[in-house]
């Protein structure tokens, strides 16, 4: 059996830790978002097809042509035309029943062995904000179709984006007109295919999203990474691979990036935040990219500091460019 991870997007909601790396890179206890999924599909497929665009080298080279008992195949989607054309790019490859999977999301494999029980499936997972996601609308336990960020109640059982299809998807893949973002939709097609075909909708709970910086407080359990010198304080924050906390240093509800080097002071508060056009509040220290030098710094609450920056003194405004 093989499975399509769809890894070729440019994430813009997790500036400043995807500066600098696609998102299927981020860190995560030690190992990448794209490795723990290839990890769960160990034993359930025997090839993977990564659909690649943004900084595609730098996923390439970080998993190569194997990954453990897992063949690699790359697909190089060369312009951002939605999840429908990344999957569409497999087609060639692609018999029989296949699993697809978000690059940049946490799956468990407890999960999708529940999907494959069935011929047609799609995860769901009970969520508290459905605005916030694609769900599912379902009759007697299968999909009737996908409603996009509901703005009033339609459901609370988000679309986790992990389907058990085949190759008879692509017929209704290839109707779908491009929407207002123009794009080829996925769920477009997902919601045609409902109509012809019974699609189980399986409820699980080990998808964990991964939309902005702050969302990986709530998977992350080892808050230090590799070779990390911790000799300041670090209270509830997470610290990435290879980064230096100088002594006297304070920092609180912050992510630090790898090969960073801190020293001083990021104060966590309530502030306002952007999540899907809507202002929430938040508290939060700052977000700080990979390879930051930051001496003698005294950081707001909220800042993000793009990769590379040199950094010193107050700093109350985002360093993005």
């Amino acid at each position: 059996m093989k499975a399509v991870i769809l890894a070729a997007g440019k994430s813009t909601r997790t500036i400043p830790l995807t500066l600098n790396k696609p998102k299927p890179l981020l860190n995560v206890d030690g190992k990448t978002l794209v490795e723990h999924n290839l990890d769960q599909l160990c034993g359930l497929v025997d090839e993977v097809i990564v659909i690649v665009g943004y900084k595609k080298e730098l996923i390439q080279n970080k998993i190569g042509a194997k990954y453990k008992r897992i063949r690699i195949t790359y697909i190089f989607q060369k312009e951002q035309n939605g999840t429908g054309h990344a999957l569409l790019l497999a087609k060639k490859f692609l018999q029989d029943r296949f699993i697809v999977l978000m690059g940049d999301d946490l799956y468990s494999k407890r999960d999708m062995k529940k999907c494959l029980n069935y011929p047609f499936s799609v995860l769901a997972q009970k969520v508290k904000d459905p605005s916030r996601f694609g769900v599912f609308r379902v009759q007697s336990g299968f999909l009737h179709d996908v409603v996009e960020k509901p703005k009033k109640f339609v459901s609370n059982l988000a679309n986790c984006a992990c389907y058990i299809l085949d190759d008879s998807f692509f017929v209704y893949l290839e109707r779908v007109q491009k929407s207002d973002r123009g794009e080829i939709e996925l769920t477009a097609a997902l919601s045609a295919f409902s109509k012809d075909h019974n699609v189980k909708c399986v409820v699980g709970t080990g998808w964990h999203p991964i939309a902005y910086p702050w969302d990986l407080f709530s998977i992350v359990k080892k808050r230090m990474g590799k070779n990390c010198t911790i000799n300041g304080k670090v209270i509830n924050s997470i610290v990435m691979d290879n980064s230096i906390i100088e002594k006297g240093s304070i920092v609180t509800d912050s992510i630090i990036g790898e090969n960073v080097y801190f020293s001083g002071i990021i104060h966590s508060g309530e502030t306002t935040m952007i999540v899907n056009d809507k202002k929430i509040r938040l508290r939060i220290g700052a977000m700080i990219g990979d390879n930051v030098v930051a001496k003698k710094v005294v950081i707001s609450p909220g800042v993000r500091v793009a990769p590379g920056k040199r950094i010193e003194g107050v700093i109350k405004k985002d360093i993005l460019t």
